[in-house]
């Protein structure tokens, strides 16, 4: 999906609304895993919150400071790459 779509969904139901749909979805997300892992559905249902989740989340760049949050992933990445390296 592009950037035009989701500033119409945006636009038509706002930013504290696209928020709680993203805390809803998160938590949709984590029960799906919790099922998972317990082996009480399949692989489906997960993949199916994920998208939901990415969805979301390509929302809550266009809301927040997409550039700050690109290189706080950066410096993350940075660190996890540091940690792993420390490990061997």
């Amino acid at each position: 999906m592009n950037n035009y779509t989701y500033n119409k969904i945006i636009k038509k139901y706002g930013k504290d609304a696209q928020c709680d749909m993203m805390i809803e979805k998160c938590a949709e997300l984590i029960a799906a895993l919790n099922r998972f892992k317990r082996g009480r559905t399949g692989l489906k249902p997960v993949l199916e919150e994920i998208a939901d989740v990415q969805i979301m989340i390509d929302q809550m760049y266009i809301l927040f400071d997409s550039f700050s949050i690109n290189q706080i992933k950066e410096r993350k990445i940075q660190l996890m790459i540091k940690r792993l390296e420390e490990e061997k």
